[in-house]
Parts: structure tokens; C-alpha cells; sequence
């Protein structure tokens, strides 16, 4: 190794070329090949530490001995190991504004990597060719390796290096990312480092072959979380997490002794023997104490339920439960549950991502975020100024101040726009936050709430074709990220989670895709809390529910038995449900008694049957029969004037069904509500309606997606879908009466108020749909002080004279997989943390 007396001033040429390689290696790339960072001054090399008779920062030629690993050179100097560094770095250039050189070291090494000239060729990368033959250098003392501080990250899944490396340690080969010194060789060399056996493998295997490698979005991000981790670790003015003791709005200690285990035994973990019998010890502790009842005290005209506070108490941060599919009753409010549950995560630390079915159902749940008091409606208040907020903080607010403001402003709050940076927030505003606003804790990190499939999809950081791009992430799953997985540490809650089994309801594979890329995530998630709500876990299989614990549990639990995973809640009691008529609808299966009760069966004409007759002999599917059951002309063509006066005028003959329906909805004066699809005639319907309205007055309300509408005899107005179903849920517009409800639209997350007749006018398809459709009227809360509604449901079915119409057909499947799905349900409900009663 050759000395020169002054860095600054002369600087001996490598020999061999190394001068050469150097600036081509670092010289500005082309743009299909530019660098992760900005490019360095590297005009040749220096002493890093002083050694004996030589100064650091003395500039020294590395010998034909040494080998680089990113900017560090290793090499001999009289006969002692020594490092170098490139003489244009400096230790601002090496820590790039990190805390930690090794995070750095790891970014510069996967450039290397990648935007190396001596790649192997396509045609050896297309063969699965690797590079076979390694140039061996000299083992290395331990000294040396103690004070390389790039071989830190070499280590995978540790903390951070060993302080002491004992003397004596088997020596194993690892590969130094980094381009050869020799020109003929190839790009991979092998050293000897130090690896004891008790070490986690190498972070970083030698690719096979180097062409194969993972995108770049993919390793900067990994990098990103290297440098965000360490600087988490080093920073002393971030603030700290305060522990999540507080729980509930208004704030009060989480009671964690009811949590107590008295055996000198460890307590059980969520899913091993015995824990099922701990969680209803807490519970029955937490009862007992007067804290559930103090709990469930409030001014507010609609306090919280005892089993929505139970979910709040059991998903804690402070609780072992960290996982749970939760089961209430359809209609039961699972959505102030999941307010519940998000207060509880407001002071976590971890990002909560709420996750629903359809985008309707996810702006009612920013609107039920401003309805209920809770501590992001205080955030959301005072960081857009509402005005008199204060006044009115402790009790729900009237629809009219609601609808102030969008789903939109509540999104942009409360996830907390332009205010995250690198997955963090700032820490000035959170300091700036709490001295303005010394009564309203801000939060730890953002909440936002996604579609399914806008989850599993472009807004978790996949393409159409499938590939997983960190950077197109939306910045609330950058909180937490791991590099691999954006569901990681987090706090998860899916609404209506059955619809994460791809259910045949999402046609075709364009929305299967990113339902099975979430399921996926979800499954492989780790430090993330699950919270799955549905009122019916079992859809179209006796399976579904052991496949939604399956995904519940995922990798990190698969090996757990089935205790302490779930809750189960399908009472209804009196004083918050109407009462449903037939008796057990919706939750029984179908029998005789039940079904004399509850079908309308309606004889077609002869014209219809002829019709329908026809269409069965061209192998029209079961569908296409049920929509002839209710009209004789193809929905497309009932309203056009070559057909209109057979669907109107002469109705009797050609849409004998809907007709009777329409008859009915206004036969008793009351709210009236009637589920039907666009291919069953729901605009035949709503004309047929406006042709037998009692009088002027009357309104129909038209819930159909961009169809929705108010109807009178005089007109119709367009109206957006939560315009038309607020009107009818209005006690002000009494003139509202009907509301038709487009069963594709509204299956889910949909709340009909005041309905006294609910009819059916299509046959399910299925259980689940039957019990979600009459569900939309069976909502908590829906009674007045004192007294208590009844609910009549009808279903229609039409009847041939002569054989079995498509409607029959459907009542038969109902009736054998109610059976079927209602038994799965009862199975699942035997693992219930708390005893299940129906009614």
C-alpha cells in the first residue's frame, strides 16, 4: 500500500486501473440507469482511523489485496489491517442526514447491485445461469470486522451489531455486493467474516441470477424502513408514546385488572386451552367491579350497548386479544362498534385502516364519525374550526349539522394530509398541536377508511397485473411498514368482512384479483390488531366461517386452536327493534309454518306464462327466469312507447306481480319498502307505483346508484343516492312513503327508518342475501320511547298453473341452505367468548 504526506494535495494513482474503474463506476449514469443518491466526489482514497505513525484522513492506494465494500476499502498497512474511505467523502456525504452510516452503507450496496455494469447477460439470466466462480480473499480479524460498520446489516432481523465478539468463532463465507477489482472476474466476491452459530443467515442471499432480482421501488422502500428505524431509535426529541391506558370517550383508565391471572402459571395467549375461560373471567370481573355500568352511563339519546363496549374492552391495546371476528345481529350497529373500537386505537400509535364493502358505505361511516361523540370528532372540530363545537361535544349531533360537512373534509382530517412524512408525523406539529389545543390530545397516527377492492388494490401499492409497488402506497400504510406488507402494524377493521371470500357477487376476475391480494395481505400480516365484523359469517358455504378464522389467525397464529377468536351476539332486544313479523324472520331457516306467513304467491296470466315458457325452451339460466316471473317483456324495452302500453296499461296481463306489489305498498298508509332488482322491472315498478298513489302529495324514493330519484304523480327529481334515503329516514317529509330499493346497490351498510312493510319482490338468490335485504329494515334504535313498531315482511313468489316457475325453484334452495348455513352458525357460535341467545 503506497502513502502519499498531504490528502489534499497529491494522491497517488491506483494501479491496475483502479482510477478507471472508480470514475466509470461512479461517473453519472445514463437516465434508464440513474442512482438512488446523488453522486459522490470520489477522486481517490484516505485513512478512516488513525493507526500507528499515520494520521486519519493520510491518503493511501488500496494494494491489488484489498477489496471495497460501497465506499470502505479494506487492506494491509505494515502488516496490520486498516480501512479506507473514498477522500471526496466526508461524514456529513456518509450519513446523507442519517443518524446511522449503515443504512446508508445498505442503500449504496443495492445500487451497486443494480446498476452494475457487470450484470450477467440476459441470455445467462434467461438460462438461470448464476455466478459460479467466487475470487476468495483473505480471512479477515475480528478487529477488523468490529469496526466495519457497513457488515452491521448484514445481520438479518437483529437490533443492532454485537458490542463484544468473542475470539474464537467458526468462520463462514459471505458474499460482499460490490463489483470486482479485477476487470476478468466476475461482479461477486468472497470473503471470510465472522458468523457465530447462534446468528440469524444473512440478510442479504446472492441472487441467482443478478438479473432476478426484486424491483427497486421494492429495495428503496426496505431501505427507507432501515432508515426510518434507525432514526426512530436515535432521535431523543421525538416524542414519546405514551402507554394507551385511556380508552372510551369520554377518557378513562382501561381496566387491566380485570385481566389478572392468580396462577403462579403463565396466563394463556389467545387461542391455547383454557384462554376461553380467562376472557369470561375478565369479563365477568370487569361487570362485576361497576366499571361496565359506569361505562355504559350517558346523557347521549343513544348510549353505548353492552356488547359493543365488550368489543371496545376485549381489542384494547392493553388487552391480550389482538384479533377477533366479531358477529352481531344484522341491523344491530356494528358501526358504532367500529366508533368504538377506534377510540379505543386514537392514542395506539398504529395507523387504523377501516376497510367496506361499497363507497357508499364508507362515506355513512365518516358521517357516523360526526354523529356519535368520540375523540376523532374532537380532533376533527378543532383542526377545522367548527364553530360551537364545544357546546355541543357530549351528545350526538342532528342530521342538519352532519350534512355540513362532505365525507370528503372528514377523509383529509383525519387522515391527516400533507402532514406525514416517511410513515411519521411531524413532531413540530404535534408539539405546535398540543399548545394550541391543550384539551384535544391529537392523535398518534391517521385514521382513513378504503374500499375493499381499492385496498387490494392501487391504493395498497399493486398494479393491475399484479406486482407489488411500495411507492404507490397510500401514505397511512406507511406507518408501520415492514418493506413487504402494508397491512403490518396496524389496526385493521373490515366491515362486512364476508366480502373479502370473493363472494359471487364480484363478477369476473378484475375485482377477485384484489380481494385475494388483500385476503393475502391480511393473512400475512404481523404486530397488526384484526377486527372482522358481520352479521352473517356464513354466506354461501358452511365453510366460510372457518375460512374468515383461518385468514383471521393468519401465518403468525395458524398453529392456534379455536379458542378466544370470537364473538357472537344475535339478540335483538325489544326496547331498541321493531317487531318483526313472521316470527324468527330473518334469522330461521325457512318451514312450513314460517313460510305460510311470509310468501305471497301470485298465479301468472296466461300471457306470461306463454312468454316465460318460451324463454325456458331457448336455456335461459335460473336468473333470467325469476326476472320473467315478474314481467313478460325484457326490462329494457318495458318503458319504451312500442311496449309501454302493455307494462302500464294492461299490466294485469303482462306484470300481473308487480302490480299486486304495487297495490299493497300503499294499501296501508304507512312507510312501505320494496326490494327489487333493475332486471326485475324496478323502473315498470316505480311507474306503476306513480299510477296507483292515493293522491298528489305522496313521494316514492328511489335508491338505484345514478338512477336514484324522488317520484311524485306531478314529476321526478334526480337526487344522489344518500339525498333520496335521507328523505324517506326524515320524520319531516312524511309525504315519503315508499322507498324502492335497487337490490345491487343496497344489500349492505344501508339503514331504511320507520318501515312498516318490507316486501320482497325477487326470490334470494341465496341465504345471505335474503337476511341482508330484510336486514336494511331491522335497525337499532328504530322505535320511539315507550312503545314498540312492528315490521310485516312479504315475499313474493309467482306460481305456473301447470309446473314449477324459477321462483319456486329459488324458495326450495332458500329453504334447503338455510337449513344448511344456519347449523354452520351454530357451530361457529359454540367458541363464543360469550353465550349466544337468539330470538
Amino acid at each position: 500500500m503506497r502513502m502519499t504526506p498531504h490528502p489534499e494535495k497529491e494522491l497517488v494513482t491506483p494501479p491496475n486501473g483502479l482510477s478507471k474503474r472508480l470514475q466509470s463506476e461512479d461517473s453519472t449514469p445514463t437516465p434508464w440507469k440513474r442512482p438512488c443518491f446523488r453522486p459522490r466526489c470520489q477522486d481517490g482514497w484516505k485513512l478512516a482511523e488513525a493507526m500507528p505513525g499515520f494520521p486519519a484522513g493520510t491518503a493511501l492506494d488500496p494494494g491489488d489485496d484489498a477489496f471495497v465494500i460501497g465506499n470502505k476499502a479494506l487492506g494491509q498497512l505494515d502488516g496490520q489491517d486498516c480501512i479506507l474511505q473514498r477522500a471526496g467523502d466526508t461524514e456529513e456525504d456518509e450519513v446523507e442526514g442519517s443518524s446511522d452510516a449503515g443504512s446508508v452503507a445498505l442503500s449504496e450496496g443495492l445500487e451497486r447491485l443494480l446498476w452494475s455494469d457487470d450484470e450477467e447477460p440476459p441470455e445467462r439470466a434467461k438460462q438461470g445461469i448464476a455466478c459460479d466462480s467466487l475470487v476468495p480473499v483473505p480471512q479477515l480479524t475480528t478487529e477488523t470486522l468490529r469496526r466495519l460498520p457497513s457488515l452491521t446489516l448484514a445481520i438479518q432481523d437483529a437490533p443492532q451489531a454485537p458490542e463484544k465478539l468473542p475470539d474464537s468463532l467458526e468462520l463462514a463465507p459471505v458474499v460482499a455486493y460490490g463489483r470486482s477489482r479485477k476487470r476478468g472476474g466476475d461482479s461477486i466476491k468472497t470473503i471470510q467474516a465472522v458468523q457465530a452459530s447462534s446468528l440469524p443467515p444473512l440478510a442479504l442471499p446472492p441472487p441467482e441470477p443478478l438479473t432476478a432480482l426484486p424491483p427497486l421501488s421494492v429495495l428503496l422502500e426496505a431501505g427507507r424502513a432501515s432508515f426510518r428505524a434507525a432514526r426512530e431509535a436515535a432521535s431523543r426529541a421525538a416524542p414519546e408514546v405514551p402507554a394507551p391506558s385511556a380508552w372510551l370517550y369520554p377518557s378513562r383508565p382501561y381496566p387491566s385488572h380485570a385481566w389478572q391471572w392468580d396462577s403462579p402459571d403463565p396466563s394463556p395467549r389467545q387461542g391455547d386451552p383454557g384462554f376461553l375461560n380467562y376472557a369470561r373471567s375478565a369479563l365477568e370481573r370487569f361487570r362485576t367491579s361497576g366499571e361496565e355500568a359506569e361505562a355504559l352511563k350517558g346523557s347521549d339519546a343513544m348510549p353505548l350497548q353492552r356488547y359493543q363496549l365488550r368489543v371496545a374492552f376485549l381489542l384494547h391495546p392493553l388487552s391480550p386479544l389482538s384479533r377477533l371476528l366479531v358477529v352481531h345481529a344484522t341491523g344491530s350497529g356494528k358501526t358504532r362498534t367500529v366508533l368504538a373500537a377506534a377510540d379505543s386505537f386514537y392514542r395506539s400509535g398504529k395507523a387504523t385502516c377501516l376497510f367496506f364493502p361499497e363507497e357508499a358505505v364508507k362515506e355513512n361511516f365518516y358521517q357516523e364519525i360526526l354523529k356519535f361523540p368520540g375523540a376523532w370528532r374532537d380532533f376533527f372540530c378543532a383542526c377545522c374550526d367548527v364553530p360551537n363545537w364545544r357546546q355541543r361535544r357530549h351528545r350526538s349531533w342532528w342530521p342538519e349539522e352532519v350534512a355540513q360537512y362532505s365525507p370528503a373534509e372528514v377523509e383529509a382530517c383525519l387522515g391527516m394530509e400533507r402532514k406525514i412524512r416517511l410513515g411519521c408525523i411531524a413532531g413540530s406539529f404535534i408539539e405546535e398541536w398540543s399548545r394550541l389545543h391543550p384539551d384535544v390530545p391529537p392523535p398518534l397516527a391517521p385514521l382513513r377508511a378504503f374500499k375493499y377492492t381499492a385496498a387490494g388494490g392501487s391504493r395498497g401499492g399493486w398494479k393491475r397485473n399484479g406486482e407489488f409497488e411500495p411507492s404507490r402506497m397510500d401514505s397511512v400504510f406507511r406507518f408501520g411498514f415492514d418493506g413487504k406488507n402494508p397491512m403490518s402494524n396496524k389496526n385493521l377493521v373490515f366491515d362486512e368482512v364476508h366480502n373479502m371470500l370473493a363472494l359471487p357477487r364480484w363478477k369476473g376476475n378484475y375485482w377477485k384479483e384484489p380481494l385475494r391480494r388483500l385476503r393475502k395481505a391480511v393473512a400475512s400480516c404481523h404486530g397488526s390488531t384484526l377486527v372482522f365484523l358481520t352479521g352473517s359469517p356464513v354466506q354461501t358455504d358452511a365453510e366460510d366461517g372457518q375460512r374468515l378464522l383461518r385468514v383471521l389467525k393468519g401465518k403468525e397464529h395458524s398453529d392456534k386452536g379455536p379458542e378466544g377468536w370470537l364473538d357472537v351476539h344475535m339478540e335483538r332486544p325489544a326496547e331498541h327493534f321493531p317487531k318483526v313479523y313472521p316470527q324468527g324472520v330473518p334469522d330461521r331457516p325457512l318451514c312450513p309454518e314460517l313460510e305460510s306467513e311470509l310468501v305471497t304467491q301470485v298465479e301468472l296470466p296466461e300471457e306470461m306464462e306463454t312468454k316465460y315458457l318460451e324463454v325456458e325452451s331457448q336455456g335461459a339460466d335460473i336468473v333470467r327466469l325469476r326476472d320473467q316471473c315478474n314481467l313478460a317483456v325484457h326490462h329494457s324495452w318495458a318503458l319504451r312507447p312500442q311496449k309501454r302500453p302493455l307494462t302500464i296499461e294492461a299490466a294485469e296481463q303482462h306484470c300481473r306481480k308487480l302490480l299486486e306489489v304495487a297495490k299493497a305498498l300503499w294499501s296501508k298508509g304507512e312507510k312501505a319498502m320494496a326490494a327489487v332488482s333493475r332486471r326485475g322491472g324496478l323502473q315498470v315498478l316505480k311507474e306503476l307505483l306513480r299510477r296507483h298513489a292515493p293522491d298528489e302529495e305522496v313521494k316514492i324514493a328511489v335508491f338505484s346508484g345514478h338512477c336514484s330519484c324522488v317520484v311524485s304523480k306531478t314529476g321526478e327529481v334526480r337526487v344522489e343516492p344518500a339525498e333520496a334515503l335521507r328523505r324517506f329516514n326524515d320524520v319531516k317529509q312524511a309525504e315519503v312513503r315508499v322507498l324502492l330499493l335497487d337490490t345491487a346497490f343496497g344489500r349492505e351498510g344501508l339503514s331504511a327508518l320507520g318501515v312498516g312493510q318490507l316486501h320482497l319482490v325477487d326470490v334470494p338468490g341465496s341465504w345471505a342475501e335474503y337476511k341482508q335485504t330484510v336486514g336494511r329494515a331491522i335497525r337499532f334504535g328504530d322505535v320511539k320511547k315507550g312503545s314498540r313498531r312492528s315490521l310485516q315482511v312479504y315475499l313474493w313468489a309467482a306460481r305456473l298453473p301447470r309446473d314449477e316457475s324459477a321462483d319456486e325453484v329459488l324458495l326450495a334452495q332458500l329453504r334447503d341452505q338455510g337449513a344448511e348455513l344456519c347449523a354452520a352458525e351454530e357451530a361457529l357460535a359454540a367458541w363464543s367468548i360469550t353465550q349466544v341467545t337468539r330470538t
